[in-house]
């Protein structure tokens, strides 16, 4: 059975969005009682969810999160179960936050809490929306990339990502046909 990345990459995204303004506002909140500056930390629009790699040139609607694919391993589980063979896959992603400000230092505090609250929302989590596989993610680590400046009506806008490394340990049984 192949694994069927797009399908992967979509749970992702969709796990995400239903856990990430929850835990932006448990961040947000976390930060505020550790006597750490507060910021907005606006969640994404639902069309600010991408599959594909960033681009430095393109306009996105920050903040924006995207999935970007990278490897499938596979090794096959040597016991039939019951009702067909069990699949094991290993898929790298890289789970990768956008942001944009006017502020450096802002910009980049909000970037780790960015980080921060996507982190807690996937690790060890089986995003998995089909009985037929299991998608658990662990998180591997996290790149805090440079910022970016750009003019925007005359105005600097810099821009910031941070980009988790997604391990996703995937589990399919099929039938035998």
């Amino acid at each position: 059975m192949a694994v069927r990345v797009e399908e992967v990459a979509n749970d992702v995204i969709t796990y995400v969005r239903a856990r990430f303004a929850t835990q932006l506002a448990s961040v947000a909140t976390a930060a505020t009682t550790a006597g750490l500056p507060a910021y907005p930390l606006p969640y994404p629009r639902n069309e600010s969810y991408l599959i594909g790699e960033p681009s430095r040139y393109r306009v996105y609607q920050a903040p924006a999160v995207l999935v970007v694919p990278l490897r499938s391993d596979r090794t096959k589980d040597p016991t039939p179960q019951a009702e067909g063979i069990t699949d094991f896959q290993v898929v790298s992603m890289l789970l990768v936050l956008l942001i944009e400000g006017r502020n450096e230092e802002e910009l980049t505090r909000i970037c780790m809490r960015y980080a921060q609250a996507a982190s807690e929302s996937v690790h060890n989590a089986d995003v998995g929306t089909s009985a037929n596989y299991t998608a658990v993610v662990y998180v591997n680590g996290i790149d805090y990339g440079v910022t970016f400046t750009r003019d925007q009506a005359g105005q600097r806008v810099f821009r910031k990502d941070a980009t988790l490394e997604l391990r996703i340990h995937y589990r399919g049984t099929f039938t035998m046909g």
